[in-house]
């Protein structure tokens, strides 16, 4: 599959470029450099570094939990570091704690724990699906 990078462009004597978010949000980026080579360095190890956006036909519930278990490894933080966005790791640890406690509790009977788990870690799955759309 080929990766369309966005096009650099000019603001003074630093080449800045566009670019949609996981939230379907535009944005602008500062590449930092002065020429449009090293930009478009900068651009393709930004895009290269983003999250995948899909999700295989194929993958399981453990498959869309495991992701979030670490921290380090949470989509939505990597892209937010990447970005500037807001996401802390807080944040990130609090939905790793509920993905921790999702993927031991399938195949279980269903605690009133397991299932505040499942639902804060469905509505943070349900987030990053919709910003596929």
């Amino acid at each position: 599959m080929t990766t369309n990078y966005p096009t650099p462009y000019l603001v003074g004597t630093i080449w800045w470029f566009k670019y949609t978010d996981q939230s379907g949000r535009r944005r602008q980026k500062s590449t930092k450099r002065k020429t449009e080579k090293e930009a478009n360095k900068v651009i393709k190890a930004f895009v290269d570094a983003l999250p995948t956006r899909h999700v295989n036909a194929d993958s399981t519930l453990g498959d869309l939990i495991q992701p979030y278990k670490d921290p380090k490894t949470n989509p939505r933080k990597k892209e937010a570091d990447l970005t500037g966005g807001k996401y802390s790791l807080r944040h990130a640890k609090h939905v790793a704690k509920h993905a921790a406690d999702l993927e031991a509790a399938i195949g279980k009977k269903w605690s009133r724990a397991d299932k505040i788990a499942l639902v804060a870690l469905l509505l943070e799955i349900i987030r990053f699906l919709t910003s596929l759309i």
